[in-house]
């Protein structure tokens, strides 16, 4: 009776940072069954600019706020870049093989987003083949942040003892 197990499976916990505040939600799976088991929107101080040290603090303490007021069980976290971290672009490049694919790819986001060697954080998701003229080429989506303003992210959630086991970008989310 007390302390058995659960016949219900608690999922993660779902976070959405948007533009006004931040959104949780855990959902639980009863047989094939999901049914929500906790929620909580917590607002975001207005003016701050997203990626900013001042940004983060109030983000880890929305997240504080909301956890202990909805009821939210476990650490585990699947989480959303905010749509204002996260750039965008096409790209076509030549066949290659897939370890040539990553460096190129890396390499293309530094350059096409200004970002720096070593400051960018991408992927990219294959779109498909494309003729272009007589050439046969690969189109990609590429996706990129700022590294510090991913490990910004990150650090507001683990302050919160939570323990992400997914980032993502609202286009692929």
């Amino acid at each position: 009776m007390f302390g058995g197990r659960r016949n219900r499976s608690e999922l993660p916990i779902g976070l959405d940072v948007g533009a006004s505040g931040v959104r949780l939600l855990q959902l639980s799976l009863k047989g094939q069954t999901a049914s929500a088991v906790a929620a909580a929107f917590e607002p975001l101080p207005a003016g701050l600019k997203p990626g900013s040290e001042d940004y983060h603090t109030a983000l880890a303490a929305a997240i504080r706020s909301a956890m202990e007021r909805g009821g939210f069980t476990g650490q585990r976290v699947v989480s959303a870049l905010p749509a204002s971290m996260v750039q965008c672009k096409n790209l076509r490049l030549p066949m290659m093989p897939a370890d040539e694919l990553d460096s190129t790819v890396q390499w293309e986001a530094a350059d096409r987003f200004r970002m720096g060697d070593g400051q960018c954080s991408a992927q990219y998701m294959h779109a498909g083949q494309v003729n272009q003229g007589d050439d046969l080429k690969q189109e990609l989506i590429l996706l990129a942040a700022r590294l510090p303003e991913v490990e910004g992210h990150v650090a507001a959630l683990t302050a919160n003892g939570l323990r992400p086991v997914a980032i993502d970008a609202i286009p692929s989310a």
